[in-house]
């Protein structure tokens, strides 16, 4: 349990998080942000200046909580590509469990504001990148196993896996069409498969 003001502070970000994933940053005013989380005006801007700054840290913190996420999807299995697989099927199956709800903070941010607002635009890349490296570690260690051929690109197979994935949810949102999830998992256990020894 946190401090009076830790507390106050994660429900300005949880309340944050929510609207901006499902609403997009020009929409979402500091009013309903305020609404949400149950916090007056005043005491968010105590904690945060701007609602740039406060976006940041709503992206920040979901960062913080997706990568460590996506290593709970594999911690218990031990082979590298097995690992690769499981995390796929488990991004894949969140978004696919969330309906209409299917959404994707960073990629919408990326998308709304990549071209007029570079805190938001980098706070977003933070993310891909740092889910970009984990995959490329990954993809590094199936090689370094022998499950992987060696001429295998890491990175740019890790970049193709982070396109396919949001652009599932990017497609999803246009068709509503549930076995789109299923679709790009199937699509990139194919492309896995090909290239593992």
């Amino acid at each position: 349990m946190g401090t009076r003001g830790e507390v106050t502070r994660e429900k300005i970000i949880r309340a944050s998080r929510r609207l901006l994933r499902h609403q997009g940053y020009s929409k979402t005013s500091i009013e309903e942000i305020c609404k949400e989380s149950g916090v007056k005006r005043g005491n968010l801007y105590f904690y945060f200046k701007s609602k740039e700054e406060l976006a940041v840290a709503a992206i920040d913190d979901s960062t913080s909580r997706h990568i460590p996420f996506f290593f709970s999807l594999m911690e218990d299995e031990q082979d590298p590509l097995r690992r690769i697989e499981l995390m796929l099927e488990g991004i894949l199956g969140f978004y696919r469990a969330r309906g209409g709800n299917a959404s994707c903070l960073f990629g919408n941010m990326a998308q709304e504001m990549g071209d007029s607002n570079a805190a938001l635009a980098e706070a977003a890349d933070r993310f891909f990148r740092a889910w970009a490296e984990m995959l490329r570690n990954l993809f590094e260690e199936a090689k370094a196993a022998g499950k992987l051929k060696e001429e295998t690109d890491s990175d740019a197979l890790a970049h193709l896996v982070i396109g396919c994935i949001e652009g599932a949810i990017l497609i999803h949102k246009a068709s509503r069409d549930p076995e789109t999830f299923q679709k790009t998992g199937r699509a990139l256990k194919q492309v896995l498969a090909g290239l593992s020894t």
